[in-house]
């Protein structure tokens, strides 16, 4: 008998010996693969992207897990419980902050309108009175009493009523008080440099009655009547993290040396410089006009190292 028709049989028993445990190995892999994928992967990946869209705020979806073991059931519906309970607190909570805004709009009108009132109050009793001085005094009450109004009425208008547009608010101050002034000093006119930034009320207010009192002042003693002139009114970023309002005009002017500054005018001005942590300064001279400015921390700025701190604490 040939060689390899004798052998050929252990050669194959042998190969088989070898290869059929290979095959079973194998088999078995390919068998644990698809059931682990069929019954355990695929779930465990559709949960996580149903976890993904909770994430991103889609609470309303809801795992479908019909074909999935019942430990994967459980599971989704404990996520379901949850994303519900999420949903259900997120719409309080959405119901309280609106109620809470709409309180809040509600008293920023309320105060525009008594503060109006107050208004009329003060012209009706401005116009009964003989004495100039006595007279003059209510109609300065009356525009810083309308600087605070149009401060609660921007804010009544805005959805945010946190923050206010400090561009806006100076803008509409500085029109309101020309068109009020405009019967005396008709060619006197506004130039405006501003930045925009949104700023709290607590800042706000202070700056707006900074400004009418600046600008009243101007309209008041800068300018005969008649005469023209020009105000700058200017709002721009500072190093260190602040802003400068600054407001010159170009009219009659005062020696400072001469001038003592004692006046109502002056301590509000330095007064409303201090409520917001800044800084005022007031400079003038005779045939050059006057230049008032306040200098305070820029809301858009990064908090300066100093300031850390405190903030901390």
């Amino acid at each position: 008998m040939r060689e390899t028709h004798l052998y050929l049989p252990t050669y194959l028993n042998v190969g088989a010996d070898f290869l059929m445990p290979i095959l079973m190995i194998g088999l078995a892999w390919a068998g644990i693969w698809f059931a682990t994928e069929r019954q355990v992967t695929q779930w465990i990946a559709y949960l996580r992207r149903i976890s993904a869209a909770y994430r991103s705020g889609h609470y309303a979806i809801r795992p479908q897990l019909d074909n999935a073991p019942a430990e994967f059931k459980s599971l989704g519906d404990g996520m379901a419980e949850m994303a519900e309970s999420i949903q259900d607190r997120d719409r309080k909570l959405r119901e309280a902050l609106n109620q809470k805004s709409l309180l809040i709009r509600e008293t920023h009108h309320r105060v525009k309108n008594n503060l109006q009132i107050v208004m009329s109050l003060l012209s009706l009793q401005a116009g009964q009175l003989k004495d100039p001085s006595a007279r003059e005094a209510l109609t300065q009450a009356q525009v810083r009493i309308n600087a605070l109004a149009l401060v609660h009425r921007i804010l009544h208008e805005i959805e945010d009523q946190t923050t206010i547009d400090l561009k806006r608010l100076l803008h509409e101050l500085a029109h309101q008080i020309t068109e009020g002034m405009r019967a005396e000093t008709i060619k006197v006119r506004i130039e405006e440099d501003m930045v925009e930034r949104d700023v709290s009320g607590d800042v706000a207010v202070p700056l707006a009655l900074f400004v009418a009192e600046a600008l009243t002042n101007i309209f008041k003693y800068a300018f005969a009547p008649g005469q023209a002139g020009v105000i700058k009114l200017a709002l721009q970023p500072m190093e260190g993290g602040k802003l400068r309002l600054t407001i010159a005009d170009n009219g009659a002017g005062f020696d400072e040396s001469a001038v003592q500054r004692t006046g109502i005018g002056s301590r509000l001005i330095r007064t409303f410089g201090q409520q917001i942590g800044g800084v005022s300064s007031l400079q003038s001279e005779v045939g050059k006009g006057t230049t008032v400015t306040v200098e305070f921390r820029d809301p858009a700025a990064a908090p300066q190292p100093s300031e850390e701190p405190a903030r901390n604490n």
